[in-house]
């Protein structure tokens, strides 16, 4: 026996993939295309705002410059080193 969630759930299921079928979107005209399009589109760029705004874990930058570069801790890092580790890190 399915709970109320699952139930509920199939059904959201079953409702977007009518939605999705070419032959629905040929059914519905146009305008009721460009506007699924656009909202999916819309969905899409939402999820990828929320996934890319989170932020990296925090780290010594210093410390992964020379572990980047494989130097020693008592070493004098190059002008700008420092900056493109950390750049590559969090790349």
């Amino acid at each position: 026996m399915m709970s109320n969630i699952q139930q509920q759930a199939k059904k959201a299921g079953k409702a977007a993939g009518s939605v999705l079928k070419p032959a629905t979107w040929k059914e519905k005209g146009l305008r009721w295309s460009i506007g699924m399009a656009s909202f999916l589109l819309f969905l899409l760029m939402l999820v990828l705002a929320i996934y890319w705004s989170r932020t990296p874990e925090l780290f010594d930058v210093r410390e992964n410059a020379l572990q980047v570069i494989g130097a020693a801790a008592e070493t004098r890092l190059a002008p700008g080193s420092v900056t493109t580790a950390t750049l590559i890190t969090v790349s």
